[in-house]
Protein backbone atom coordinates (compact mmCIF):
# COMPACT_ATOMS: atom_id res chain seq x y z
CA UNK A 1 0.00 0.00 0.00
CA UNK A 2 1.44 3.24 -0.90
CA UNK A 3 1.27 6.24 1.62
CA UNK A 4 -1.11 8.92 0.32
CA UNK A 5 1.04 11.70 2.81
CA UNK A 6 2.89 14.72 1.30
CA UNK A 7 4.88 14.74 4.30
CA UNK A 8 7.22 12.29 6.16
CA UNK A 9 6.39 11.86 9.62
CA UNK A 10 9.48 12.64 11.04
CA UNK A 11 8.94 16.31 9.64
CA UNK A 12 5.07 16.44 10.34
CA UNK A 13 6.68 16.16 14.02
CA UNK A 14 9.33 18.51 13.86
CA UNK A 15 6.93 21.46 12.46
CA UNK A 16 4.34 20.14 15.12
CA UNK A 17 6.70 21.22 17.61
CA UNK A 18 8.07 24.05 16.24
CA UNK A 19 4.33 25.51 16.19
CA UNK A 20 3.72 24.54 19.81
CA UNK A 21 6.96 26.37 20.50
CA UNK A 22 5.69 29.28 18.68
CA UNK A 23 2.75 29.42 20.62
CA UNK A 24 4.36 28.56 23.82
CA UNK A 25 2.73 25.01 24.06
CA UNK A 26 3.61 22.93 26.70
CA UNK A 27 4.94 19.16 24.66
CA UNK A 28 7.16 17.80 27.82
CA UNK A 29 5.29 15.13 28.21
CA UNK A 30 7.19 14.05 31.65
CA UNK A 31 5.65 16.50 33.60
CA UNK A 32 1.93 15.72 32.57
CA UNK A 33 -0.21 13.53 34.42
CA UNK A 34 -1.47 9.63 32.75
CA UNK A 35 -4.95 11.78 31.56
CA UNK A 36 -3.28 14.63 30.41
CA UNK A 37 -0.41 12.80 28.40
CA UNK A 38 -3.12 10.10 26.63
CA UNK A 39 -5.32 13.10 25.92
CA UNK A 40 -1.94 14.98 24.86
CA UNK A 41 -0.47 12.12 22.10
CA UNK A 42 -3.87 11.93 20.85
CA UNK A 43 -4.17 15.38 20.01
CA UNK A 44 -0.64 15.62 18.74
CA UNK A 45 -1.29 12.27 16.60
CA UNK A 46 -4.38 13.90 14.85
CA UNK A 47 -2.33 17.25 14.13
CA UNK A 48 0.66 15.15 13.15
CA UNK A 49 -1.70 13.39 10.67
CA UNK A 50 -2.91 16.79 9.15
CA UNK A 51 0.26 18.22 8.51
CA UNK A 52 1.38 14.52 6.55
CA UNK A 53 -1.69 14.77 4.86
CA UNK A 54 -0.33 19.02 3.37
CA UNK A 55 -4.19 19.95 5.43
CA UNK A 56 -1.99 21.93 7.60
CA UNK A 57 1.07 24.13 6.96
CA UNK A 58 3.19 25.48 9.67
CA UNK A 59 4.91 28.80 8.73
CA UNK A 60 8.83 29.23 8.97
CA UNK A 61 8.52 30.94 12.50
CA UNK A 62 5.51 28.70 13.04
CA UNK A 63 3.43 31.63 14.66
CA UNK A 64 1.03 30.68 11.88
CA UNK A 65 -0.62 27.64 10.95
CA UNK A 66 -2.79 27.63 7.54
CA UNK A 67 -5.66 25.19 7.67
CA UNK A 68 -6.62 23.51 4.38
CA UNK A 69 -10.59 22.24 4.42
CA UNK A 70 -11.54 19.78 2.10
CA UNK A 71 -13.81 22.53 0.37
CA UNK A 72 -10.41 24.74 -0.58
CA UNK A 73 -11.14 26.90 1.31
CA UNK A 74 -7.93 28.47 3.63
CA UNK A 75 -8.24 29.38 7.35
CA UNK A 76 -4.82 31.00 8.60
CA UNK A 77 -4.45 31.46 12.44
CA UNK A 78 -2.28 33.67 14.31
CA UNK A 79 -1.38 33.09 17.97
CA UNK A 80 -3.99 33.31 20.61
CA UNK A 81 -4.47 36.50 22.37
CA UNK A 82 -6.39 38.33 25.34
CA UNK A 83 -9.22 38.87 22.67
CA UNK A 84 -9.20 35.21 21.36
CA UNK A 85 -9.78 34.37 25.13
CA UNK A 86 -12.89 36.68 25.89
CA UNK A 87 -14.26 34.99 22.87
CA UNK A 88 -14.66 31.97 24.38
CA UNK A 89 -17.24 33.77 26.31
CA UNK A 90 -19.39 34.96 23.92
CA UNK A 91 -22.35 32.77 24.06
CA UNK A 92 -23.14 30.93 27.21
CA UNK A 93 -22.67 27.65 28.25
CA UNK A 94 -22.31 26.82 24.21
CA UNK A 95 -18.91 25.34 24.18
CA UNK A 96 -18.40 24.13 20.69
CA UNK A 97 -19.92 27.95 19.16
CA UNK A 98 -17.40 29.26 21.85
CA UNK A 99 -14.72 27.11 19.88
CA UNK A 100 -15.50 28.45 17.03
CA UNK A 101 -15.41 32.62 18.04
CA UNK A 102 -11.92 32.30 19.15
CA UNK A 103 -11.19 30.53 16.10
CA UNK A 104 -12.44 33.18 14.22
CA UNK A 105 -10.45 35.82 16.39
CA UNK A 106 -7.29 33.80 15.93
CA UNK A 107 -8.07 33.80 12.02
CA UNK A 108 -9.54 37.01 11.72
CA UNK A 109 -12.64 36.16 9.78
CA UNK A 110 -16.10 35.66 10.98
CA UNK A 111 -17.41 32.88 13.18
CA UNK A 112 -19.80 31.89 10.58
CA UNK A 113 -17.17 30.84 7.99
CA UNK A 114 -16.96 27.92 10.29
CA UNK A 115 -20.60 26.91 11.02
CA UNK A 116 -20.83 26.85 6.85
CA UNK A 117 -18.35 24.58 6.49
CA UNK A 118 -20.14 21.27 5.47
CA UNK A 119 -17.33 18.53 5.73
CA UNK A 120 -17.18 16.75 9.18
CA UNK A 121 -14.11 16.19 8.75
CA UNK A 122 -13.09 19.93 8.35
CA UNK A 123 -15.14 20.62 11.20
CA UNK A 124 -13.78 18.34 13.97
CA UNK A 125 -9.80 19.09 12.64
CA UNK A 126 -10.89 22.88 13.28
CA UNK A 127 -12.17 22.24 17.31
CA UNK A 128 -8.49 19.76 17.42
CA UNK A 129 -7.01 22.82 16.61
CA UNK A 130 -8.56 24.82 18.99
CA UNK A 131 -8.17 22.35 21.87
CA UNK A 132 -4.41 22.31 20.97
CA UNK A 133 -4.35 26.18 20.21
CA UNK A 134 -5.98 27.43 24.04
CA UNK A 135 -4.17 24.15 25.41
CA UNK A 136 -2.97 25.52 29.09
CA UNK A 137 0.42 27.04 28.89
Amino acid sequence: MTSEYKVALEVAEQEFIRMCAARRIDTDERQMKAKEKKDFLELKGAVVKLIQEGRLEVSETGSEVTYNTYGGQKFTFKKAGGSTLLALETHEGKNIANMYEALADMAGVAANRFTALDDIGDVKALLQLAGLFLAPQ
